[in-house]
């Protein structure tokens, strides 16, 4: 498995003098080593998610899974515009959206199967946003992918525990370096599950450099990070 990182507000250290842009957004494209392509999020403009997949070399279409993980501009923002122009096989969003009625809509608050290898982790809302992560399946391990966390990450985390062993966490984690308790929630995560974070949307700068410290790795994370697994 392989994703790439379209859209976000940060640009990997490696493609900063090319001429990928930064947004305030998030898209991810996964390629599952079962030849599946999921599309994780628009991030806000059409314009930018071709621009920047152009300039990283990778193809848009064939999307078999469009996943919304929340009805945000950020994080889908031209979600019309994929659906019409892209035709992904698959659409899953949660309610309360742009859902033109063919999408799989997610209202359950419980996991569930979207399609082989991509699951919800169900619902949640605690306020006037309703959000869900998307878990794959890869090799007899599972891998979550977080949109801004709007609600907080440790619910979304429990919700795999049904799933094989965590490998990684990617994503939008809601957070800074003055935000000492889910600093200190994230760090309990890492300690006792031992999984790769991959940090984007709506973590800032300092924070993603705290949590690549903690996991001593050299992750330069932002639009162009590739990851790989195995």
């Amino acid at each position: 498995m392989k994703f790439t990182v379209l859209v976000d507000t940060l640009v990997s250290s490696a493609y900063k003098r090319d001429r990928v842009v930064p947004a305030h957004g998030l898209s991810i494209l996964v390629e599952h080593s079962s030849g599946m392509k999921i599309m994780f999020s628009t991030g806000p403009a059409f314009s930018i998610l071709v621009n920047n997949s152009t300039e990283l070399g990778l193809v848009l279409e064939g999307v078999d899974v469009l996943f919304i993980p929340i009805w945000r501009r950020p994080l889908a923002g031209c979600y019309e515009d994929v659906i019409t122009k892209l035709k992904p096989k698959l659409v899953c969003t949660p309610p309360r959206g742009l859902s033109r009625g063919f999408e799989h809509i997610v209202k359950s608050s419980s996991p569930l199967k979207i399609e082989r290898y991509v699951y919800s982790t169900g619902i949640i809302s605690y306020g006037p946003y309703v959000e869900h992560a998307m878990i794959l399946t890869e090799h007899n391990r599972a891998f979550l992918f977080i949109g801004c966390a709007a609600y907080g990450f440790s619910e979304l985390v429990q919700r795999t525990k049904n799933f094989p062993p965590l490998r990684a966490i990617i994503g939008g984690f809601h957070l800074s370096t003055l935000d000492i308790e889910r600093f200190g929630m994230l760090r309990h995560l890492y300690n006792s599950l031992k999984v790769d974070i991959v940090p984007l949307f709506c973590t800032s700068k300092e924070a993603r450099q705290k949590i690549i410290n903690m996991l001593n790795k050299s992750y330069d994370p932002g639009v162009g990070f590739v990851y790989r697994y195995p």
